[in-house]
């Protein structure tokens, strides 16, 4: 469960995370909450959930129109799925 104020440099530094999220750096926000805000283009009701690569972020409360708790969910590393041949 994270504060929607959460700095997503330190988001990456606690999932070990090194690449960039969609439109980072085109939308330039810098909290989970606006991450958020970004992804689904739309202040989010709560218990909407947004899936995008290994997590999912789901909206637990809002304050206002502010995002306050995201409960995020780590899949882990997503390798393709092998087929044989």
């Amino acid at each position: 469960l994270i504060d929607g104020r959460y700095p997503i440099d330190k988001f990456k530094e606690l999932f070990d995370f090194n690449e960039t999220l969609p439109d980072e750096e085109e939308d330039g926000y810098t909290t989970i909450a606006g991450f958020i805000l970004s992804l689904s283009g739309k202040i989010p009701n709560e218990n909407e959930k947004y899936e995008c690569g290994r997590f999912i972020f789901e909206v637990i409360d809002l304050d206002g129109h502010q995002i306050d708790k995201i409960l995020v969910t780590d899949l882990g590393p997503q390798e393709p799925i092998k087929t044989e041949e």
